[in-house]
């Protein structure tokens, strides 16, 4: 996880962490994206998104 996204430094991104990259992001997108539930967005959620293509990678913007 990018410390642009991870701003707190948790390891994980929480929905205003992530909306902050990612402007564009609904309520119900996070939800998508954090699959177990748990309201934070771990390195392996990020990582199926990235691929999914349902979100750009942030390292490299694409």
């Amino acid at each position: 996880m990018s410390a642009d996204t991870d701003t707190d430094g948790d390891g994980m991104a929480s929905f205003a962490e992530l909306q902050l990259v990612y402007p564009f992001l609904t309520v119900s997108m996070f939800m998508d994206i954090d699959t177990n539930g748990d309201c934070l967005v771990d390195d392996e959620e990020m990582a199926i998104a990235v691929e999914l293509g349902n979100l750009a990678d942030p390292e490299t913007g694409s």
